[in-house]
């Protein structure tokens, strides 16, 4: 992308050829980030499960809402990728933008995915407080983890 076109280069400045490419790389980019999206925030309940649940895993409400969430990731970011390679018919006039197609807008898939985001971001944060809060240390250690795991908010 700072090669083709380049970075300060005014949209009025570039013919429709030199465009082709940084669509191309805008749709590969979208789904390698709807794929990792999901896969960081399941390595983190994973490693989180691993922390906070003891013994008998199918007893914890940690380790069932965990799994939704875990589910819900997966779920939505093979959806995404699918739905974004599937908004253009033919696939390459997703990019060539001057072959005749018939594409919808991402704008509704954009906002699910921002409010499935969103939704599994709070959750993930007000997950572990529970569990912090009930641990046996003064109040200002329990603040210290509980903005640790709370980070992630920001």
């Amino acid at each position: 992308m700072i090669y083709t076109p380049g970075y300060y280069v005014h949209q009025w400045n570039l013919r429709n050829a030199e465009l082709v490419e940084p669509l191309y790389l805008i749709l590969v980019y979208g789904c390698a980030y709807s794929a990792t999206l999901a896969l960081v925030k399941t390595a983190i309940l994973i490693d989180w499960c691993r922390m906070f649940v003891v013994g008998n895993c199918r007893g914890s409400y940690f380790w069932w809402i965990s799994m939704i969430i875990i589910l819900v990731q997966v779920t939505w970011g093979i959806a995404c990728i699918v739905l974004l390679n599937m908004q253009c018919i033919p696939h390459a006039a997703i990019w060539k933008f001057y072959i005749p197609s018939r594409c919808y807008s991402l704008s509704t898939v954009m906002l699910i995915s921002a409010s499935v985001q969103v939704l599994s971001d709070w959750s993930m944060i007000l997950l572990p407080q529970k569990i912090i809060w009930g641990l046996q240390m003064n109040w200002r250690k329990k603040v210290g983890v509980s903005i640790t795991f709370g980070v992630g908010l920001l």
